[in-house]
């Protein structure tokens, strides 16, 4: 998994925004998603235990992401994603969120 920032080519509101890409090992394709979490605010991502991806992002709160059948869906973290997605913000920051 690795991430990368949009440009113009997302568009006036996601452009600067992150995109995750993962690459999926059964068939060695890469995975693109384009978030709604700005670079220009501060943002956090992790694998949950389930692994979901999990992001944390000071303008658009917390999601999780599926892989299935070649494609991640896009979801609202659950109470344990959150704490995960905390936890990453607080390992690249050096400190907890305060929401």
């Amino acid at each position: 998994m690795r991430t990368t920032i949009s440009g113009d080519e997302a568009g006036p509101t996601r452009r600067l925004c992150v995109k995750l890409i993962v690459l999926e090992l059964a068939t060695k394709k890469e995975i693109i998603f384009q978030t709604g979490a700005s670079d220009i605010h501060k943002w956090a991502l992790a694998w949950s235990p389930t692994n979901s991806l999990v992001l944390y992002s000071s303008d658009i709160g917390i999601n999780a992401y599926d892989i299935k059948s070649g494609k991640i869906i896009e979801r609202q973290a659950n109470p344990d994603e959150q704490e995960i997605g905390r936890e990453a913000y607080k390992t690249k920051y050096g400190k907890k969120p305060r929401a």
